[in-house]
């Protein structure tokens, strides 16, 4: 991961990772992992949007995985085109609470407890990098 390929708000996370990862950091940016915490946090939402049940959420990994598997790139831009109309029907000005928590995460008690949480959370997930 160069940062000569990346944007400001990438560059800004990518910063922060390597921070609060520290010597973990290689690890923190393995595939898997990356895949990971991001399905992690779209159930999260998925969960407090109180849209779909459990077997709704199946059902479409279901249907997803049945299908061919799609390019990354496209994927990427398709999940945010996707997330950004999901933020404008929930009425959530996706800028503005991107800056928001990207301003909490960065604080030292956060980056501490997200450290402190981590091994948890690969050890219940049973997570391996790859």
């Amino acid at each position: 991961m160069t940062s000569e390929t990346l944007n400001h708000t990438q560059h800004r996370v990518v910063k922060w990772m390597r921070k609060v990862f520290g010597e973990n950091y290689e690890a923190s940016i393995s595939r898997n992992e990356r895949v990971f915490r991001f399905l992690e946090e779209a159930l999260e939402l998925t969960q407090a949007t109180e849209t779909l049940t459990k077997e709704d959420v199946l059902r479409v990994v279901e249907w997803v995985y049945s299908r061919p598997k799609g390019e990354t790139p496209q994927e990427v831009a398709g999940t945010l085109v996707t997330l950004l109309a999901l933020s404008a029907t929930f009425e959530v000005d996706a800028e503005e609470v991107l800056r928001l928590e990207l301003d909490r995460v960065e604080t030292p008690e956060v980056i501490a407890k997200i450290r402190s949480r981590q091994a948890d959370k690969n050890q219940v997930l049973g997570l391996t990098r790859k």
